[in-house]
């Protein structure tokens, strides 16, 4: 048997190194300030063509945002649930 290491904020497992790292970007982790985790995303797309993430606020640099090439000023936590 071994040791394995999970992320703490989704299902990505592996040796504690690089849960580490996986957990520091993560989109699932608040402090990194994506879409996933702000109350204002919406789904965007289709069930056959698939969905993306998509922006209530419309932000202009949403794909930048999801890239990790820029910071999004009007991020919302969502509310924890209850």
């Amino acid at each position: 048997m071994k040791q394995v290491w999970q992320c703490d904020f989704c299902t990505y497992t592996g040796e504690h190194t690089k849960v580490a790292a996986h957990e520091a970007k993560c989109v699932f982790n608040p402090a990194n300030r994506k879409c996933m985790t702000c109350k204002h995303r919406t789904d965007e797309g289709a069930p056959i063509s698939g969905f993306w993430n998509g922006c209530a606020l419309k932000v202009a640099n949403q794909f930048d945002v999801e890239d990790g090439d820029a910071d999004c000023a009007k991020w919302e936590q969502l509310p924890d649930k209850d």
